[in-house]
Parts: C-alpha cells; structure tokens; sequence
C-alpha cells in the first residue's frame, strides 16, 4: 500500500569524528596514497545513522513534500533519467548551540490519510497535529532504514541563535556506464548562504554502489 505523502526533511549535525575517520581511511589504500580523491570522497552521501544524537545541533526543516492522494502518473520500469526532479526548495536552520557544522542529514517521513483530501476541518486538524505513523527522523527510534549525510565541503564554524539558509534540489541521473537508458542513481545540489558566504555543491546517492563503482568513482577524482 503506498503512503499518500511523504516529506523530506533537514538537520545541520557535528560529524568531525566520522570525517577523520573517512580521510584516514583513504590516505592510504593498499599502499596507494589516494589524498587527491579526498575532495570527491567527502562529498560521498553517507547512508546511516549518528554514533550520537547530541551530533544534531540545529532545528530542523522540510525541504521536500511528494503528495500521492491524486491521479498516479503512468509507471514505466525502467525510469529515464530526469524523468523525475524536486525544484530547488529554501530552507533555514536555526542553530541551537555554538558549534562547528559539517553537514545535513536527510531523513523522510510517510503518511497515511485512507481518504486523501476527505473528511471535515476537525480530521484535517487532528491529522496535522498528530506525529506521522512513520519516521525515519534520527530524533525517534530507529527503524530498518536509515538516513543520509551530505557532508560540506568545508565545516562552517556557528553560534546558538545564527541561522543558516540555503536550497535543496534532486534529481534522478543515469549511473556511470549506464549511458542515458534509466535513472536510478539521485543528484542532490545543495546550496548553502551564510553571513555573506555562499557556496554550492553536488551529490550523487547511488542505487547499488559496487566496488567497481567506487574504483570509478576515485579514478574521476585522481
């Protein structure tokens, strides 16, 4: 049964642990030095969870909302790359300490109504208020699917009370080798605007990541 709406939301977190640990990592590769990747291997989304919750230090806002209560669009397997896109959509976060960010995570909520637009104000109020049968939100208790992190380019050093702005959009695009026949993998431009600073950056969250696609991936990179 499909949900009738899912909302894509975003939370600034602490990650310097984790980032150490990713450079550390690649710095030395069967002997291979790989320091020249590092810029393409930091901008690698980052499928699961916090080590802790005090990680997340800003509010959090939705980005995007994919309502399914209307006519469904005819289904074709497999999908085109952008066949399917969410418009860049604003956000801001206030920050709830001083602190150094080094990136958003993304996690998603689904609803279901059983009537759609139906039913009087009270239901429409009650269905508002009322916490969403399902969420993958790194606040609640952990469920089989997790969240992602798209880490900054560079951390962006904040005080309790700063506000962050920026834009989120995605994209479906063909994955490496896969020419244009099908979309599975999802681009994610992020733009982000603080005090003045702007600065904008890609992602690519990739369906199925192989070794061979991480050879490929750090190939590009060198």
């Amino acid at each position: 049964m499909l949900p009738s709406s899912a909302d894509v939301f975003v939370t600034g977190i602490e990650d310097k642990a984790r980032l150490v640990q990713t450079k550390a990592r690649f710095e030395s590769v069967s002997g291979f030095d790989l320091t020249p990747a590092m810029a393409r291997v930091v901008l690698a989304p980052r499928v699961g969870p916090l080590e802790r919750a005090s990680q997340l230090c800003t509010s959090t806002a939705r980005v995007a909302r994919v309502d399914w209560t209307g006519p469904l669009p005819p289904l074709r397997a497999p999908l085109p790359p952008s066949s399917w896109s969410l418009p860049a959509s604003p956000f801001e976060l206030e920050c709830q300490r001083d602190e150094r960010l080094f990136g958003l995570m993304l996690h998603f909520d689904l609803a279901w109504d059983g009537g759609g637009s139906g039913g009087d104000a009270a239901d429409a109020v009650q269905r508002a208020s009322a916490p969403p049968p399902f969420t993958t939100s790194p606040r609640a208790p952990a469920t089989h699917l997790q969240q992602v992190t798209l880490t900054f380019p560079r951390s962006v050093r904040v005080q309790k009370g700063d506000v962050l702005r920026g834009s989120l959009a995605m994209e479906l695009v063909a994955p490496p080798g896969a020419g244009a026949v099908y979309g599975r993998d999802l681009r994610i431009t992020l733009g982000i605007d603080f005090k003045g600073v702007v600065a904008e950056a890609q992602y690519v969250l990739a369906h199925g990541v192989s070794a061979g696609a991480h050879a490929a991936l750090l190939a590009e990179a060198l």
